[in-house]
């Protein structure tokens, strides 16, 4: 089967366009007002979604609720009851990117999907937060620790791959099985928008000045069915891109992101994994699931067809299938 790795037209567009995010940038400057100063001290543990504040950190979806750790007060949904799975969005989508597949994994498990720093509607109590894989790690630590969860499985899709995978590494006795979606574990060539997002200067330029036609463009080609982002639901993950922090982290975690640590460490990955590409993902090339199943020793690969980077919701239902047959599994 032949497949299209390399959208010459989408790559050409994004690097015609950064020259003129930056040229924006200079002329219109575009600063993220600073974080407000959290309280000290704040409340462990769950907090009902009814008792969020402020107004601006109330959840946008009804059946959200919040809990609080030293590092952050973590926007998350509980559904389901059985052995818990934590699902991790991938950069710049936040935790209702899963919302078709909580209700299948809900069937057998207790399902969390949470924001993590910098996405969805999380809010940090630490302004230096570095958005490095190790703190992001520690970040999901003190959330499961919060939601007192000490063995759990984690799903992740691709930037929060990374995350996933050191966690695993870390914390070998609190990862019960390992699911990855079209993850950044590989030190590889990275695509258009992320080497941009890495560059000194340029990525602060190119976020302060992004608009949502050119979000919703970028979005667009991570689906394999781009009639999925509707104007709905294409407003739902711009929303929490106001959020100065959000903004931050869209050019800080790639920034700050060690794709050689990570690659190492996914070979002392004991946990059972399961792998799974769309075969139309020109964000994160699926020619890498092979070679990083050869570097984890408990790993396997779930190639879907028909589908992008944004596999689960392009095909939700072939994404449960095999999660459930995963999981599910002795």
């Amino acid at each position: 089967m032949s497949i299209d790795r390399t959208p010459q037209r989408r790559r050409w567009q994004l690097l015609l366009m950064a020259p003129a995010l930056l040229t924006a940038a200079v002329l219109t400057p575009a600063q993220a007002a600073p974080v407000a100063a959290a309280d000290a001290s704040p409340r462990p543990g769950p907090v009902a979604a009814a008792d969020a504040s402020p107004a601006a950190d109330a959840s946008p979806v009804d059946g959200w609720q919040f809990a609080d750790t030293g590092v952050a007060r973590f926007h998350y949904r509980r559904a389901g009851e059985g052995p818990p799975i934590v699902l991790l969005p991938g950069g710049s989508l936040w935790s209702y990117t899963y919302r078709d597949l909580i209700p299948a994994l809900a069937a057998r498990h207790t399902v969390y999907a949470v924001d993590l720093p910098g996405s969805g509607y999380t809010t940090l109590h630490d302004p230096d937060f570095r958005y490095d894989v190790p703190a992001m790690t520690e970040a999901l630590r003190q959330f499961l620790d919060a939601v007192g969860l000490t063995r759990t499985s984690v799903l992740a899709h691709s930037l929060n791959g990374s995350v996933a995978v050191d966690f695993a590494a870390r914390y070998p006795d609190r990862v019960d099985r390992l699911a990855l979606l079209a993850p950044l574990v590989l030190d590889t060539t990275l695509n258009t928008n992320m080497q941009l997002m890495r560059l000194p200067v340029a990525g602060e330029l190119a976020t302060s000045v992004l608009t949502e036609d050119i979000y919703r463009a970028g979005l667009r080609d991570a689906y394999a069915h781009p009639e999925l982002l509707t104007d709905t639901l294409a407003q739902r993950y711009w929303d929490p891109l106001s959020r100065p922090e959000n903004r931050l982290a869209m050019w800080k975690q790639p920034r700050n992101l060690d794709l050689a640590a990570v690659q190492a460490e996914a070979g002392a990955v004991r946990a059972d994994t399961l792998l799974i590409w769309g075969d139309h993902d020109h964000v994160v090339d699926p020619a890498q699931g092979a070679p990083l199943r050869a570097r984890m020793p408990a790993a396997r690969l779930c190639i879907v067809a028909g589908a992008g980077h944004i596999v689960h919701e392009d095909d939700p239902a072939a994404v449960a299938a095999a999660l459930t047959e995963f999981l599910d599994t002795p």
